[in-house]
């Protein structure tokens, strides 16, 4: 079932599993399309085919965005497939189909992808997992012969690639790099939890990056025998979402993977190994790079059945067991003084060998011997005592909202994420059920369930003598395995009494006072905007669209934003961001809120923007009252209470830690201030000085500014725009009348004068540094100037990544972009940065340098400007057509920045009109050497 919330349990445990967790699976000669039951049916709107040769096709019409049309083609190779001296050839495979085939040159095809509009990573990409590779292709349009060409390319990389031995040898720099990359505290964390959770078998002897003897070594013969063993067309299916007319297309398809011949015996699955673990036990994994959690887990049988009733009725009763049991554990995390947060219980199918049931929690201040016995008595209490009928009401509840709100939203889904969604169920042989009949499934298994039938469920899930309990965090937990074991066997001889009966909660914030009265109304005709005032001096900013279906993104915006942050309290803008909600309103805590609202589709987020506040929420016509309540009771009476407080400090917890381990993160906690002349405002603060922020500075900075006009409210979505304004008009249109506020003026900021590289340091793998280099360039209020440095910084990516990445394999991914400000007058940066070995950085630095001086010197050819700009032209295209683009880039703040309707008005033509004159004179004028700001991040002690 394609959307219904059970098939996402395994995303609960994501965070513990996603480098483990497997793409899909490709069954050689599985039916096609899989078997339904006659109730758990495929989308009526998909469009079956199956080749002579075993291939097998999908194609489901879909015009949203218009005009667009993704592919995907998953391949039924994986890690899993490998020999012991192929370790890594899955992954390497898949950027080998990316450098060359029989009728693609290397190096030409994402070229010509570029010149098609298609950028290099966000519209070309593949994933290999444990046992399949998805490449991906997303097409800006869906002229016919474009289709052609791309379905011509994912059969290249089916069946005709070159595997050229210097294209290999070329490429294993670039593979080490990225298995570099990658090698840091969250990757070693999942590689110990796969060694505990499931020793013996592929997740853990099996990982898609590869054993570094083999990527340094494997000779071309053992590449050959993969990929004639397994890219096969019996272990492939290609999916196409898009606006395409799918008789033409099943043409097409024949046409070019027709041609691909079965081997003379299919490929042997690799026989699966069951996880060798018996018992209870636990691991302790201390690093300072880690967040604090715990989890309970216990390691059950794969559930191997086919997609039916029957398994989806077992699937649905684990789900409301684990959001019941969240939503009890949630209540007690939000708690002053907790000593956990943020349960998360779920369960996840790792195929073929087993499934994992775990309940995770963050650890608050280090204090697991207290979280561990206070999640243990909670688990305990609900599998001793059954959950209580109005608990298993509530996820009910919330699960129909979700189910009831992807069906209205189907139709405008991005073809992209269908496309993600559809080779991931057909690879598991599942069904692909339309969002209707997930609903209509749903409403009829939710009959067969009940608060027994949930309880059963939980029993199923957590109760056994197999429990594995694993513990991570910072040197400070100050744990072992001897006392983990300890602490739990001394908390499961600790007797439980029922739990107490909550009593049923209604929001106390529905009531403003009398309606407020617009006093002004203007529309915007050209771009559907209307633009209303009301008495109290709120502004209402709207704009009616059909881009999402049943879909309403509001936002509320106050104040002075980063420019009117006190400089004597840096860290306040990153306290505001989790204590402001936190805190909750002054007649409801938090957690009772997160109780009240689980049902609905609404929802709140604070950030602070440079020259103003943000409450942020998505919700559904049937809540938009809802919604704009809550909004509006966080601006009249946020509640500052300790439970915010207490998740400022878990959040910032793990924060630094996190920061200093990685080079990108040590960076982040210089650069931006550094770019903005040491202001105090910008970047990371310093962590001691973060740590002493306190609710009452936090009152202090935003109290005021909630007061103060103007409050501007803007909406993008589909609403009703009569029943928009009446609601608006009941709540912020009722408060009080704002003050008049003078807000300060933007500073004038520009990056210090450098010389030499600024050389930092950062706490994590001795393998890895980065270099990165800025040059000051303008402010983006002249929009045509601030697309020419898009597009200087696109081309000098491009550049970067031919040089680094293909030709010297000493990088996996550089990058490079512009960043121009609308608030501060003249400022604007163009950045580049490179993850490398130590030993490279300081070469790769000048390299660098060079590279941008050879674009300020001339030579930018009319080739390189196409392949930028055609990716820009397609992406602004698509804003176009995003509510996130006309709420975030538009609306919000509009009467701070009124030129935002102009730069809307001609975004595209301000691109189609760079010339290859006007976008080498901006890098002859900002890609000044003498201007660069350079940076060495090297592992600490290096130099």
């Amino acid at each position: 079932m394609r959307n219904v919330p059970v098939r996402l349990a395994a995303g609960l445990v994501g965070l513990w599993l996603a480098l483990a967790a497997p793409v899909a699976r490709a069954a050689a000669e599985a039916a096609w399309p899989p078997a339904g039951d006659g109730i758990l049916v495929h989308d009526p709107d998909l469009v079956w085919g199956r080749l002579d040769n075993g291939q097998r096709y999908v194609i489901l019409p879909h015009d949203t965005p218009d005009g667009h049309v993704s592919l995907r083609l998953l391949v039924g190779a994986g890690s899993m497939m490998e020999e012991e001296d192929q370790r890594g050839l899955a992954h390497f495979l898949e950027h080998l189909a990316f450098n060359g085939s029989a009728n693609l040159p290397p190096g030409e095809l994402v070229r010509f992808l570029q010149r098609e509009g298609l950028a290099f990573g966000p519209d070309t990409n593949a994933a290999t997992g444990f046992d399949s590779t998805v490449y991906r292709l997303d097409l800006p349009r869906n002229d016919p012969a474009l289709v052609d060409k791309a379905l011509g390319i994912l059969a290249e990389i089916q069946g005709r690639l070159t595997l050229d031995p210097q294209e290999i040898e070329a490429e294993r720099g670039v593979i080490l790099a990225e298995k570099r990359d990658r090698e840091g505290a969250a990757t070693r964390h999942a590689e110990a939890l796969m060694a505990f959770l499931l020793p013996g078998t592929a997740y853990e002897l099996r990982r898609p990056i590869g054993d570094e003897t083999v990527i340094r070594t494997a000779q071309r013969d053992r590449f050959v025998d993969f990929y004639e063993t397994w890219y096969v067309p019996e272990r492939a299916i290609l999916a196409v979402v898009g606006d395409v007319d799918p008789a033409a297309l099943a043409g097409t398809i024949e046409a070019q993977f027709g041609g691909f011949t079965r081997p003379p015996r299919p490929p042997v699955e690799p026989a699966t190994v069951p996880p060798a673990v018996a018992g209870s036990d636990a691991m302790v994994m201390l690093d300072a790079a880690l967040p604090a959690t715990l989890a309970i887990t216990r390691v059950m049988p794969h559930d191997a059945r086919p997609d039916s009733l029957e398994r989806q009725r077992d699937r649905l009763a684990d789900y409301l067991a684990a959001t019941t049991l969240n939503r009890r554990l949630r209540s007690l995390g939000l708690e002053p003084g907790a000593p956990f947060v943020a349960a998360m219980a779920g369960a996840s199918d790792m195929p073929p060998v087993a499934s994992i049931a775990m309940l995770q929690v963050s650890v608050r201040d280090s204090r697991w011997r207290e979280a561990l016995p206070a999640v243990e008595q909670a688990l305990r209490r609900a599998l001793t005592y059954g959950f209580a009928p109005d608990e298993v009401e509530a996820s009910l509840a919330a699960t129909r909202q979700q189910l009831d709100s992807a069906a209205r939203a189907e139709a405008t889904r991005e073809s992209s994420d269908l496309a993600d969604e559809l080779v991931a169920v057909l690879g598991d042989d599942d069904i692909a059920s339309s969002a209707q009949t997930d609903l209509a499934v749903y409403d009829m298994l939710v009959a067969q369930l009940d608060v027994a039938a949930v309880d059963a469920a939980l029993r199923r899930l957590f109760v056994g003598d197999d429990v594995r309990l694993a513990l991570s965090g910072p040197p400070e937990l100050a744990a072992d395995r001897e006392q983990v074991l300890a602490a739990w066997k001394a908390s499961r001889e600790v007797a439980v009494a029922a739990p107490q009966t909550a009593s049923s909660r209604r929001f106390l914030y529905e009531d403003f006072g009398p309606a407020g009265t617009v006093v002004s109304r203007d529309t915007v005709d050209d771009l559907g905007i209307v633009r209303i005032r009301f008495a109290n001096g709120v502004l209402l900013d709207y704009k009616q669209t059909d881009f999402e279906a049943d879909t309403i993104r509001v936002a509320a915006r106050f104040g002075s934003g980063r420019i009117g942050l006190p400089a004597d309290k840096p860290g306040l803008d990153l306290m505001a961001r989790s204590a402001f909600v936190g805190g909750g309103l002054g007649r409801q805590g938090i957690a009772e809120l997160a109780d009240i609202f689980e049902p609905y589709s609404v929802s709140s987020n604070l950030t602070v923007a440079e020259s103003g506040i943000l409450l942020t929420g998505r919700t559904t016509p049937a809540d938009l009252q809802l919604q704009l309540q809550l909004l509006a009771a966080m601006v009249s009476d946020p509640g500052y209470r300790p439970e915010g407080m207490d998740m400022f400090r878990a959040s910032i917890a793990g924060l630094y830690p996190r920061l200093a381990a990685e080079p990108e993160g040590a960076l982040s906690m210089t650069v931006a201030r550094e770019l903005h002349g040491g202001d105090p405002r910008y970047g990371v603060a310093p962590e001691a000085e973060a740590q002493q922020r306190t609710m009452e500075e936090l009152r202090a900075w935003i109290g005021p500014m909630l007061r103060q006009g103007p409050i501007q409210v803007a909406a993008v979505g589909a609403f009703d725009p009569e029943r928009l304004v009446e609601a608006v008009a009941q709540t912020f249109g009722a408060l009080p009348s704002l003050e008049d506020a003078t807000f300060p003026e933007a500073p004038v900021l520009r990056p210090a004068e450098q010389v030499d590289p600024l050389q930092l340091h950062h706490d994590g793998a001795p393998d890895q540094a980065l270099v990165a280099v800025y040059w000051p360039t303008t402010d983006g209020n002249d929009q045509r100037v601030a697309q020419g440095l898009d597009l200087v910084a696109d081309i000098l990516d491009d550049r970067l990544l031919a040089l680094l990445r293909e030709r010297d394999g000493a990088t996996y991914s550089p990058s490079a972009g512009a960043d121009s400000s609308l608030i501060l007058p003249g400022f604007g940066t163009l950045g580049a940065a490179v993850s490398v070995s130590p030993a490279d950085a300081s070469r790769v630095l000048g390299q660098v340098v060079a590279t941008a001086s050879a674009m300020r010197d001339g030579g930018i050819t009319a080739d390189e400007l196409l392949r930028a700009k055609e990716p820009r032209l397609a992406q602004a295209r698509t804003a176009l057509q995003s509510n996130d683009y006309w709420l975030g880039g538009v609306l919000t703040g509009l009467h701070r920045l009124p030129q935002r309707l102009d730069m809307a008005r001609s975004l595209i033509a301000d691109i189609e009109g760079q010339r290859l004159e006007d976008v080498q004179a901006l890098a002859a004028r900002y890609l000044d050497p003498a201007q660069a700001r350079r940076y060495l991040v090297l592992p600490k002690g290096a130099s």
